[in-house]
């Protein structure tokens, strides 16, 4: 990825860097799935593969930025890792997490429930830390399969 003086300033210049052991945060604008995107060059980049080409060089075909925090958001260069898609699978197993979400049954379940009262997904969204999409497919019994 060439990225200019200018880019790197601008990529810099949003992120909200701690220490080693945080998760660092980017003001950027967010995928669907919640992960913050940069533009360059009138093209979208995940801020995560931005951070990892800065900080530790190219990424090559085939492999993804992963985060051994399992915060998508994060772009702590700490974090990042390469791996295929196996890899992020495998992690997930390992660590009993499904999709993009860490919640638990007993989570899922009073969203559910709240939703149903009527809470709005949006303030099921900020309660529980997770996109009104993710919220309004909980609640709707789309997501996540795991629990029914």
């Amino acid at each position: 990825m060439n990225i200019t003086d200018l880019q790197r300033a601008r990529f810099w210049k949003k992120v909200r860097p701690g220490s080693d052991s945080e998760c660092w945060m980017i003001n950027a604008c967010r995928t669907s799935w919640n992960q913050p995107i940069i533009t360059f060059y009138r093209r979208n980049f995940l801020a995560s593969r931005v951070m990892f080409s800065l900080t530790k060089g190219d990424i090559p075909n085939g492999l993804q930025v992963l985060h051994t925090c399992d915060n998508g958001a994060c772009v702590n260069p700490s974090h990042l890792w390469l791996g295929t898609q196996k890899d992020n699978m495998q992690d997930c197993a390992r660590k009993h997490r499904k999709g993009t979400q860490k919640l638990t049954r007993d989570q899922i379940l009073e969203i559910r429930r709240l939703g149903k009262s009527g809470v709005s997904f949006h303030l099921v969204a900020k309660q529980f830390n997770v996109s009104p999409q993710y919220a309004s497919r909980v609640i709707r019994n789309i997501q996540p399969d795991y629990v029914k």
